[in-house]
């Protein structure tokens, strides 16, 4: 078995339970996970190590286990109920007494002061709440506040009469003109009464009818989930305002409305959830209230109750592109991914920029294996809301899976930017670059990984199988001991452990843990070699025992290799049914990596199989062959090494 590692798929879990091997994967969330999707299977056979690493972690979502993997939260703004201000009443201007005649002289016309500026009453501008489109919400452009003015009559500046005598005469003082006792009407009364009346109630008009336009505060949208394998709820919209309303002592639909959305936002999802039902009550036609009805539901983990209010709200208003995003969260949560698909397809073809649910429908997706259609949709989410992390991470492990390791680098090394906390992306960042031969770089990322969280059971994992291919058996035991510490049906650990305590000989622990593996994994593709060394060891401790039968057993019963693969002429061999000569034969490869690597675990179980017999002589040479293909970090290459120790054999 090889301890280089292979491409991973996709885990699941939301509470932070990291999968392990690509094998079929269920539904998480809530990444809102408290409903979870699990991995993504795409997985190809690897090139046997001393544990084949597991396919990458798949987020939940914000660790979850990481954090962020698992729950960040959206922050929506929330608005406060304005009331719109009475209009300030213009004030009336005091016309300036008129100044008596005066004889004609010549004076100089005093210098006229400038007319005060008019007086505006403004109406109070109306409040728009931002529309979210994605994790991030842009507010749009506000709406024109409208403004009414009330002019002022400038005074009557004096004028003076033109001079009699030249221009060297020494002039007088201009005197003060004579103003008339009778004060002139003003503007205001010089207008009918009638008109009066009609331009205050049309300022009334228009500040009351500017209270209209206050939106709706913004529907409260579930947290994002972990990064595990979780759909994103959709930012809920804005909706209809109603007139401001008492939320102290609510009487109407709309009062009960408010204070429904005021105990939302403080957290009593109770209260809240008692407040829309009885606005619901007293008006059943509002479409706004079942949503968020069905969002309170679906924070309370009610899905079904979510649905059925989703579904009213639909029903009223079949327009609302964000109840058919929301509704297929609750069904992916569910585990209805078919009608998920729909419920996100839907949603996109009335708004085409709803972000998360690209990303949800890009999750399923990926579970079903259709990668270049899962990778499509987070591209498109990517495209509407470059900071979303999660997106990046998924279409990592998507390209992971394809076999593009710098182009998942790439992305995982994104995700890591936008949340540092993102511990499951240093884990599969770690991975790909092992795969890559970056063993450096890997052990690296699992550290951070490991700091991050340090109950995350993978990284553990994934470190012990570099330390074992390094030969560092104490450490690969101790972390795969970690491992299991924090996942006890971590099936891997168990393998590699069991391998590790082999190679320090350690029988009875190695064939424990060995046991164990095929117990969790029956099917998993290193059972039918877990199997061959049960064999071994079982031959070891008891040369006369039942090994024999008890190979041949799982060949015809629990088997999971064809008649042709290596592993199954290996154990075919071991039972006698063929040659020595034809099992090396089958070893033969056009691959030069592929043939090293599989002469070096043919002749060691050649080896194996010489010693048991007592030949110690012939063992020792399939030994040294087995050394000489220098296969290094594959685990028969290790116990190639410590056989030949065993018998006093220098290699």
């Amino acid at each position: 078995m090889a301890v280089n590692p292979t491409t991973l798929a996709k885990g699941p879990s939301p509470s932070q339970t990291l999968p392990t091997k690509p094998t079929s994967s269920s539904v998480l969330p809530t990444i809102a996970t408290s409903a979870v999707l699990k991995k993504l299977q795409h997985k190809k056979k690897p090139t046997r190590i001393i544990m084949q690493p597991i396919q990458p972690l798949t987020p939940s979502g914000p660790s979850k286990s990481s954090e962020q993997q698992t729950k960040p939260v959206v922050t929506r703004a929330i608005p406060h109920s304005i009331s719109p201000r009475a209009p300030a009443q213009p004030a009336t201007p005091t016309p300036p007494l008129p100044t008596p005649a005066q004889p004609a002289i010549s004076v100089s016309p005093p210098a006229s002061k400038p007319a005060p500026e008019p007086t505006r009453v403004q109406a109070v501008p109306p409040v728009t709440r931002p529309r979210p489109t994605g994790v991030t919400s842009e507010p749009p452009a506000q709406t024109q506040s409208t403004r009414v003015a009330v002019l002022r009559p400038a005074p009557i500046e004096p004028t003076g009469a033109p001079g009699a005598g030249g221009g060297a005469a020494l002039l007088p003082p201009p005197l003060p003109q004579k103003r008339s006792l009778e004060r002139e009407p003003t503007w205001i009364e010089r207008q009918p009464p009638w008109a009066i009346y009609m331009a205050a109630g049309l300022i009334f008009i228009v500040i009351y009818l500017g209270s209209f336009t206050l939106t709706m505060p913004n529907w409260p949208s579930k947290p994002i989930p972990a990064p595990e394998e979780a759909p994103i709820p959709t930012p809920t919209p804005a909706g209809h305002t109603p007139v401001p309303a008492s939320t102290t002592n609510p009487q109407s639909a709309a009062d009960f409305n408010n204070r429904g959305f005021d105990r939302q936002k403080n957290g009593d999802l109770d209260g809240a959830l008692a407040d829309y039902s009885q606005s619901i009550s007293l008006d059943p036609k509002d479409a706004h209230v079942f949503f968020r009805r069905g969002h309170v539901k679906q924070l309370k983990d009610d899905l079904d109750g979510a649905i059925d209010d989703y579904t009213q709200a639909l029903g009223l208003d079949p327009s609302e592109a964000d109840a058919y995003s929301n509704r297929g969260f609750a069904k992916q949560s569910k585990g209805d991914l078919d009608g998920a698909v729909a419920d996100y397809t839907q949603a996109l073809m009335l708004d085409p920029k709803i972000a998360e649910a690209f990303y949800n429908r890009g999750l399923i997706k990926e579970r079903r294996s259709d990668i270049d259609g899962a990778i499509s949709d987070y591209n498109h989410a990517l495209d509407l809301d470059a900071k979303m992390d999660v997106a990046f991470y998924h279409r990592g492990n998507a390209k992971n899976s394809q076999g593009n390791l710098d182009g998942a680098i790439a992305d995982y090394t994104q995700a890591i930017s936008l949340n540092p906390k993102l511990g499951e992306a240093y884990c599969n960042r770690g991975f790909a670059r092992q795969s890559k031969g970056d063993l450096a770089g890997a052990m690296s990322d699992y550290n951070q990984a490991i700091a991050i969280d340090p109950k995350m059971p993978v990284p553990y994992y994934l470190r012990g199988l570099i330390k074992e291919q390094k030969g560092d058996l104490d450490g690969a035991i101790a972390d795969s001991t970690q491992a299991i510490t924090f996942n006890p049906d971590h099936a891997e650990a168990y393998c590699n452990r069991g391998l590790a305590r082999l190679g320090k000989e350690d029988l009875n622990g190695a064939l424990s843990d060995l046991k164990k593996f095929c117990e969790l994994a029956p099917r998993d593709d290193d059972a039918d070699d877990a199997r061959l060394y049960i064999w071994l060891i079982s031959k070891k401790q008891n040369p006369t025992g039942d090994a024999d039968s008890a190979l041949s057993s799982a060949l015809s019963t629990e088997w999971n290799s064809t008649p042709s693969d290596l592993t199954s002429q290996i154990a075919a061999f071991l039972l006698g049914r063929i040659s020595e000569n034809d099992l090396i034969a089958a070893a033969d490869s056009n691959d030069p990596g592929q043939d090293q690597r599989q002469h070096c675990k043919t002749w060691y179980f050649a080896g194996i199989k010489k010693m048991l017999m007592g030949n110690q002589a012939g063992a020792a040479t399939c030994f040294r062959k087995s050394l000489a293909t220098q296969a290094k970090g594959y685990c028969e290459y290790i116990f190639a090494g410590t056989e030949l120790k065993n018998l006093n054999q220098s290699p």
